[in-house]
């Protein structure tokens, strides 16, 4: 089943950087992304799959944090990113079963 997953980095430098990192979050099966340092990944990895993944491109610079999102949430986002949300977790914060590809 697939899961949401919230991916949140800080880093010092340039984002230049960190290209591959973001190339590689891309590959995901679906995602969003309208926080400068957050994504949203839709996929049937776990968080552990994911950090593997990612862990090449990360160096002493970076933090990062992922963990699954569940069905309470809140915030202050454009209308666009709640869609998202909407249409991928639902009441019981597992994934939906309609899926749309990333935007």
């Amino acid at each position: 089943m697939s899961k949401i997953y919230l991916v949140a980095y800080d880093f010092r430098g340039s984002s230049d950087n960190y290209s591959d990192l973001f190339d590689e979050l891309q590959k995901s099966p679906r995602w969003w992304h309208w926080i400068d340092s957050v994504w949203l990944l839709r996929t049937k990895e776990s968080a552990d799959e994911i950090y593997e993944r990612l862990e090449p491109y990360l160096d002493n610079d970076i933090s990062l944090f992922i963990t699954e999102i569940g069905s309470d949430h809140q915030g202050w986002l454009p209308d666009k990113a709640w869609k998202w949300i909407r249409k991928h977790v639902d009441r019981e914060g597992r994934s939906s079963t309609q899926m749309q590809p990333a935007q």
